[in-house]
C-alpha cells in the first residue's frame, strides 16, 4: 500500500561553510568581465579562490576552480519553449586538472534562471537550485539539491522495464530530499 509523501531535509545548518569575498571587473571597451572570489572555508579554515572571465559576445564563461582542481568552459544558449523567457541550455567542456588522463568531459544541464539565482536539471529527479538574497553588497548564497522521490513501479513502466524488482516498502514512497551542500556567507566588493 501506497504512504503519504515522505520529505527529508539534510544538510541544514545556522553557520555558514564559507565566508567568501567577491569583485568582478568589467574591462572597457572590451566585453569582458573578470570575476575573482577568495573563498575561506569555516571549518578547515583553509584558504582557495576561484577565478573566471565571462565574455558579452558569445556569452560563454571560462572557469578556473582552484578548491575543484578544474578548468570549465560553460555556454548558457536560450531556449524558446512554450513562452519561457528565462530557459536555457548550459553547455561545456570540463577539465580536471588532478586527473593523469587530462579527459575533457562535455557537460550540459537544462536550467531555469530565476529572479534570485538559478534551477538546473542535473539528474532525471534531481533539481540543482542556487538561491542568493543580499542587502547590499552583503549576502546568502546556497546550493541545494531538491531529489524528488518516484516510485520504482512507475519509473520502471514509464521505462518500459515492466515487472516489479524489489517487494519493500520504498518502491512505492514519494516524496522529495532537500540537501543544503553549501550556506555561504558572500561580500562583494
Amino acid at each position: 500500500m501506497a504512504s503519504g509523501p515522505d520529505i527529508d531535509i539534510s544538510g541544514l545548518s545556522v553557520v555558514p561553510d564559507n565566508l567568501i569575498l567577491r569583485k568582478n571587473i568589467k574591462l572597457r571597451p572590451f566585453p569582458l568581465v573578470l570575476d575573482g572570489s577568495l573563498i575561506w572555508n569555516i571549518e578547515s579554515k583553509g584558504w582557495t579562490y576561484k577565478l573566471s572571465c565571462r565574455d558579452s559576445i558569445l556569452n560563454g564563461r571560462i572557469t578556473v576552480d582552484i578548491r575543484e582542481k578544474t578548468l570549465e568552459y560553460r555556454k548558457k544558449l536560450s531556449l524558446p519553449l512554450a513562452g519561457l523567457r528565462f530557459a536555457y541550455l548550459f553547455a561545456g567542456a570540463r577539465l580536471q586538472l588532478d586527473s593523469p588522463t587530462h579527459k575533457i568531459k562535455p557537460s550540459y544541464h537544462f536550467g531555469l534562471e530565476m529572479r534570485q539565482g538559478v534551477a538546473e536539471i542535473v539528474k532525471y529527479n534531481t533539481v540543482r537550485v542556487n538561491p542568493q538574497l543580499f542587502l547590499g553588497r552583503i549576502g546568502l548564497e546556497t546550493c541545494t539539491d531538491i531529489t524528488f522521490k518516484i516510485p520504482k513501479q512507475l519509473l520502471f513502466d514509464s521505462l518500459g522495464g515492466g515487472g516489479r524488482i524489489g517487494s519493500n516498502g520504498d518502491d512505492e514512497t514519494w516524496g522529495m530530499n532537500l540537501d543544503l551542500k553549501e550556506l555561504n556567507l558572500v561580500l562583494r566588493l
